[in-house]
């Protein structure tokens, strides 16, 4: 197959269109990450290979020697919860996320070891994001810190 060479002209043209769409990506993607909210989570059923969907998650914070109960939600059908904080800054502090597992679990008819699952955490910087994955299974889950 033959290709046409291409006019000084075109390259130009071509080169101003990529350059563009750069800038509109990059604008896409920094309005994006800028309003995400301080913490998520997200939750995959990792014996069935699927997100955690409508699966109770609380959020905590550690105050006075005692846990302060901040926020109730539920995953959504991709088994992430964005709406455990609202945007802008959270305080640095130690925090707490509670899943009801076993709930979870019963409503598959499934048996499963953990009535609930607790991941404590330190927020240190109210600038950056933070990410609190759960991988799960009837008798076992892992936990990060993602992105």
């Amino acid at each position: 197959m033959e290709y046409k060479k291409l006019s000084s002209f075109s390259l130009l043209c071509i080169a101003s269109l990529m350059a563009f769409r750069l800038q509109v990506i990059s604008a896409h993607l920094s309005k994006e990450m800028n309003s995400r909210p301080p913490l998520t989570t997200h939750v995959l059923d990792i014996s069935s290979g699927v997100p955690a969907a409508n699966m109770s998650v609380s959020l905590y914070q550690f105050t006075n020697g005692k846990w302060d109960l901040l926020k109730e939600s539920i995953t959504n059908t991709d088994g992430r919860c964005q709406d455990l904080t609202s945007r802008g800054s959270i305080p640095s502090g130690i925090y707490k996320l509670q899943f009801q597992t076993q709930q979870y679990f019963e409503r598959r008819n499934t048996s499963s070891f953990f009535p609930f699952v607790e991941v404590v955490f330190n927020l240190n910087s109210q600038q950056e994001h933070y990410h609190v994955p759960l991988l799960l299974s009837p008798y076992g889950y892992s936990t990060y810190r993602g992105s």
